[in-house]
């Protein structure tokens, strides 16, 4: 499963490390699954398939994604 809280720290890891372009592809990846299926809890690793709060209109993960996009410190 791949989850947007892991994905942002993740990002947050790496881009502090200097890997910005490996920070960037996560963001990219997240990006392409939420693309796909919308803002959802966590995604399938293997399909990309959404599943989770986004069925219900609910607390969403992937809404880092934002966070992440804009590079912004925390």
């Amino acid at each position: 499963m791949v989850w947007g809280a892991t994905q942002y720290w993740a990002h947050l890891v790496l881009s502090r490390l200097g890997r910005i372009e490996t920070a960037q592809r996560a963001t990219a990846e997240l990006g392409v699954l939420i693309e796909g299926s919308g803002f959802r809890e966590f995604y399938s690793a293997v399909t990309g398939r959404g599943h989770g709060a986004g069925e219900v209109g609910g607390f969403t993960w992937p809404a880092l994604i934002l966070e992440m996009a804009a590079d912004a410190p925390v």
